[in-house]
């Protein structure tokens, strides 16, 4: 036996879901069924719900350091990798011991990673 559930929802975001779950080769259908056994079977919303408010990376400390880091990158100050050459920084970070060691590293990426 079947039951109907109705929800009413914004059109452009039925239409957002529509296309999205159609590119993963869902219907809304299967999509909120899915949602409802994953609730059912881990007895819980099967996300994290977070108040923005509540969430360390929107506390006032965070925003304010990443407003100035923004300006940093702005002004040249920052510091910019390749993906290699942030794979090979973060390699290096690892296997640092000593804050000396960390002080060459991080003159070493203001240098210019490449050009070293």
């Amino acid at each position: 036996m079947t039951s109907l559930i109705q929800v009413r929802v914004d059109k452009e975001l039925k239409e957002e879901a529509e296309r999205l779950f159609d590119d993963l080769g869902l219907d809304i259908t299967t999509a909120l069924r899915m949602f409802l056994k994953a609730t059912v079977r881990e007895q819980k919303i099967p996300f994290k719900l977070t108040r923005k408010e509540k969430d360390p990376f929107y506390s006032k400390e965070n925003m304010a350091r990443l407003k100035e880091s923004i300006k940093e990158l702005k002004e040249g100050k920052g510091i910019t990798f390749t993906w290699e050459e942030f794979e090979d920084f973060s390699k290096a970070a690892a296997k640092i011991e000593t804050q000396e060691e960390k002080e060459a590293l991080i003159q070493r990426a203001q240098r210019g990673w490449s050009n070293v």
